[in-house]
């Protein structure tokens, strides 16, 4: 599958501006970071992908995160896209790089806060398709399609150094975009 040719731009420019206006900051992001901010969230059995002496993002979350570790975001509430390297094994929804709007909180890390960030989220997919959230655990959930129960965003809170954090997917392209036409 050609990734270049399925993802639907209109999508992801539209969630960020459903989730600006639902008080969300947007930052414009770098698309490499320094290993160890990588190596935070990315699972210790895949690997980076390198330019230089930085890595390339496996999601915007790792963007904010370095801008977060270099005091240069204060807390918020923010949205942003990049796009997303992912050491995976290709399919017809899983893709070495992808588009991701991004949403984090590092102001208010609480439960209710994360249900709150879902319930938006959900709401934006809803517009694409029916959609229902699962529980994996006590704070980490996905979004899922009603019909194939395919996964469309994952959430949860994270702490690093005594720092905590709610990450969410707003929107991820080309994954919605397969995932509508297998409803079809």
């Amino acid at each position: 599958m050609n990734v270049k040719n399925n993802i639907d731009y209109y999508k992801l420019f539209d969630s960020l501006e459903y989730f600006k206006s639902n008080n969300f900051k947007y930052v414009d992001l770098d698309w490499i970071v320094d290993e160890y901010v990588s190596n935070i969230t990315k699972p210790s059995d895949r690997k980076n992908f390198y330019i230089n002496d930085k890595v390339l993002v496996a999601s915007a979350e790792q963007s904010f995160l370095e801008l977060i570790i270099n005091n240069k975001l204060e807390y918020g509430r923010y949205c942003g896209i990049t796009p997303c390297f992912r050491d995976e094994i290709v399919d017809y929804l899983h893709n070495n790089f992808f588009m991701k709007v991004e949403l984090i909180d590092t102001m208010n890390t609480t439960i209710k806060s994360l249900n709150e960030i879902i319930d938006i989220c959900l709401n934006n997919f809803n517009k694409y398709l029916p959609c229902e959230i699962l529980q994996i655990d006590d704070i980490t959930f996905d979004i899922i399609d009603s019909k194939n129960k395919i996964e469309l965003g994952s959430y949860g809170i994270r702490m690093y150094n005594n720092f905590s954090w709610i990450y969410a997917t707003g929107l991820a392209e080309p994954r919605l975009t397969n995932v509508i036409k297998l409803l079809k």
